[in-house]
């Protein structure tokens, strides 16, 4: 077995090109993309009239596309230019196919040997011969099949790949999978290329919500002229015919659907793609076409326990980023409904197998047409932590290839040590929570939503309550993707931080605050400066962005001159007692932002209820032998007016904690 690190990627057209490319340049991962091949559409469809009992060999052609693209490899380029090279255009020196001539050779057909040496040069001899020798034997039998008066017509729009495909089908006793083998013999892409089901023919139709019946995997796809989603699709062995038809038609949508899964007949899973379940480390659902590309192949009997059976991987779904014709009226929830739905179907067992089993992440791209809704998500059931969201797309419908499988890495090298460059691997944020139901939902979509993957951390949020009463602990319970804690006793914001950090599981662990004082920007800031190998505690300093901090003062305190003095010179004494009592000079006892690493924080004690909490981080780490380093962070501040908490008397506990807490013997 391979030492490398196992992704299985379910794929199928160009929903998931870019990320295949991607992931398949990466040295210490071992990729496996998983298909099915039920497309009938244009070419396709055509090819697979002339060839009946063949599946559509677009889709592997694509994914052989998709994992040649190459920046380090220009030769596999080239041979992926040349996969998608149709017929009835002209080549770079104005040559089209010349396939008007009557005799049957191929050399006749196209310009053979001449044309790759000279379209593709770098091309080797040993391919440049299997593909005339493919296209020879394609070309012949479409020959036979239509005559030379329909060739160039027929064939115009037809990608060369699909001609190859037949040729290599035709040559291995018309079996699909051992063409696709064939394939990967000849061209060794950097992915192991499979297609899910044992290789049966099999022909996609569906039903619509207000029973209009789709009659093949073209109908689904294309631009749906009745409103309303799509309700099933079906795998049959052949297409309805008429008296099938005018019997189905004349009922309700449910006695549609029984009666068009009476006819059903799935297909068998693979043993390679099995395998490469069984072994995978981590299973990734690709975004694409959900229809035709994707919930057919989660039908394959067998599949679904083969996921499921599989605990050791992460299960990551990755959202479109846009809407195509078949899910104009879905969403991310719905996708993944469907997905957990069609697994079912083609499971080999009478109990359901459940999401949790299925799915244990979600990525999601922030601020796409399928909007994200948080507050039907079921917290009873789905993983804390389940939904990652970030800045997926590289435009309106292409998910950016980097970022994803950047986040891909971020998420499996929380398990192995294949991804050593990876620093920091992930963030628990720990916040705070005391009546703060004004601006509670604001900071949390900003933390939940904000692009922690793409930045490289798996995040852990960790909201502590410390004993509300204008209803925020009970808005946090039905907020998903977060782990909400509630002190037993109300104490202060010390003890929810203390509460939070022993709970925090993060190779950092950052504290924020939930009056929406910090730019989230802030704890990203904070984690990467933690990634300096002489640094354990990182304080986010308000005071070193701040061009005139009197003036901000007297904004907080409205003109109460005591209050305003009291802080002003007490954040001054605090900073000056720290430089001579534990010889540190903190500028910002008190931020709100602090971070920690994960083997460091666990040196601190922690005590101290609510600000004497900060000032007590400050002893401790002089203790311990602990370097702290201040950045600079944006603040907004809030007044007194708007909810501003602290008092004069918690500066003076703080004080208190730094005039008495133990110093080194």
């Amino acid at each position: 077995m391979s030492d490398k690190y196992q992704i299985s990627i379910f794929s199928g057209g160009r929903g998931a090109a870019t990320i295949i490319s991607a992931l398949a340049e990466i040295e210490e991962i071992s990729l496996t993309v998983l298909l099915n091949a039920y497309d009938d559409g244009m070419s396709t469809g055509y090819m697979r009239k002339l060839f009946p009992g063949m599946l559509g060999p677009s889709d592997v052609r694509k994914a052989f596309s998709n994992v040649l693209k190459s920046k380090q490899f220009p030769q596999d380029s080239y041979l992926s230019n040349l996969l998608e090279y149709r017929i009835g255009t002209t080549d770079r020196n104005g040559k089209t196919w010349n396939i008007n001539q009557t005799l049957p050779a191929f050399t006749n057909f196209w310009h053979g040997e001449e044309f790759l040496n000279s379209y593709f040069e770098n091309l080797p001899l040993i391919i440049s011969k299997s593909l005339n020798r493919w296209t020879e034997n394609a070309m012949n039998s479409i020959f036979e099949k239509i005559g030379p008066e329909k060739m160039r017509e027929s064939l115009a729009d037809v990608s060369f790949g699909n001609v190859l495909f037949v040729g290599a089908y035709l040559e291995n006793g018309q079996d699909f999978n051992k063409a696709i083998e064939c394939w990967k013999e000849l061209f060794k892409p950097r992915a192991n290329i499979l297609n899910v089901t044992d290789g049966e023919n099999k022909y996609l139709v569906g039903v619509k919500e207000n029973g209009k019946l789709l009659l093949n995997e073209a109908e689904i796809v294309s631009k749906h002229t009745s409103a309303g989603k799509i309700s099933r699709v079906f795998l049959l062995d052949e297409y309805l015919d008429t008296d099938e038809l005018l019997e189905i038609q004349s009922g309700t949508l449910e006695s549609i659907i029984q009666k068009i899964s009476s006819l059903e007949a799935l297909p068998k899973l693979n043993a390679k793609a099995k395998l490469a379940i069984d072994i995978a480390d981590m299973i990734v659902y690709g975004p694409g076409t959900q229809y035709s590309s994707l919930l057919p192949s989660y039908m394959t009997k067998g599949l679904s326990n083969a996921v499921r059976d599989n605990q050791r991987a992460e299960k990551v779904f990755i959202s479109n980023i846009a809407f195509d014709h078949d899910i104009v009226e879905e969403n991310h929830e719905s996708l993944m409904g469907n997905l957990v739905e069609y697994m079912n179907i083609g499971s080999s067992e009478n109990a359901r197998i459940l999401k949790p089993d299925l799915i244990t992440r979600t990525i999601v791209s922030s601020g796409t047409d399928l909007k994200f809704d948080m507050s039907v998500y079921d917290n009873s059931t789905d993983v804390n932590n389940l939904i990652s969201f970030g800045k997926w797309a590289a435009d309106q419908y292409t998910h950016d290839g980097d970022r994803v499988s950047r986040a891909l890495l971020t998420i499996a090298s929380m398990d192995t040590k294949l991804f050593e460059n990876q620093s920091l691997k992930s963030i628990s944020i720990v916040i705070p929570v005391l009546d703060e139901i004004k601006t509670l939902d604001y900071v949390l979509n900003q933390v939940i939503t904000f692009d922690w993957l793409g930045e490289g951390y798996v995040p852990q949020i960790i909201v502590v309550d410390g004993g509300s009463t204008d209803g925020s602990w009970e808005h946090l319970k039905k907020i998903d993707g977060i782990l909400t804690l509630k002190l037993k006793v109300s104490k202060g914001r010390g003890a929810a931080l203390r509460e939070g950090l022993l709970t925090a599981s993060g190779d950092v662990a950052v504290t924020f605050p939930a009056d929406n004082e910090y730019s989230v920007g802030a704890i990203l800031d904070v984690a990467r400066s933690l990634a300096n190998k002489e640094v354990g505690i990182v304080f986010g300093s308000r005071s070193t962005l701040c061009a005139d901090t009197d003036a901000r003062l007297i904004e907080i305190y409205g003109g109460r001159t005591r209050e305003y003095f009291l802080s002003k010179w007490g954040g001054m004494l605090l900073s000056i007692i720290s430089a001579i009592r534990f010889r540190r000079w903190i500028s910002d006892p008190l931020t709100s932002i602090k971070g920690f690493k994960g083997n460091e924080h666990m040196k601190l004690s922690f005590d101290g209820d609510s600000l004497d909490w900060d000032t007590r981080v400050i002893a401790d780490s002089w203790v311990s032998g602990i370097p702290i380093m201040e950045i600079p962070v944006q603040y907004v501040p809030r007044t007194r007016q708007q909810g501003k908490k602290t008092t004069v008397m918690s500066g003076l506990v703080a004080l208190m904690q730094l005039l008495h807490s133990r110093r080194k013997s």
